[in-house]
């Protein structure tokens, strides 16, 4: 995955999720794993620049949609769709942009957590 800047819906200025995995870490035991989330975590990066703002975890952090100290202007984390194979992401489909647009709506796109981003795209992106 890479930040998709200036493509669009002006999500350059909030954190992205990515289907990275977190840079190896050492979390403490969790409980039962809950699949939303993949066992090493997702980054959360930049809009802009694809700079490490977050890990989320599994069994912490599935309802995660803000990232409150990323240094971007919005905290609102923007869903974009990354195709697995090649890392091309797309930040609008069909004219419309995934998660609104932030100019029109000053950063008050919609919110999703991963899972939520991750259904999403299945429905965009080719299988």
């Amino acid at each position: 995955d890479k930040p998709c800047n200036g493509k669009g819906c002006s999500y350059d200025f909030h954190p992205v999720f990515t289907k990275k995995p977190c840079p190896e870490t050492k979390p403490p035991p969790l409980p039962p794993f809950d699949d939303s989330l993949p066992a090493g975590g997702v980054m959360v990066m930049r809009g802009d620049t694809g700079a490490m703002v977050s890990c989320l975890l599994p069994n912490r952090d599935e309802e995660v949609t803000v990232i409150g100290n990323s240094g971007t202007l919005y905290k609102r984390i923007a869903a974009q769709c990354c195709v697995p194979v090649t890392g091309q992401c797309q930040r609008v489909h069909k004219g419309q942009c995934i998660a609104q647009s932030s100019r029109q709506t000053n950063g008050q796109i919609d919110l999703y957590t991963f899972a939520e981003a991750k259904t999403r795209c299945s429905y965009i992106l080719p299988s």
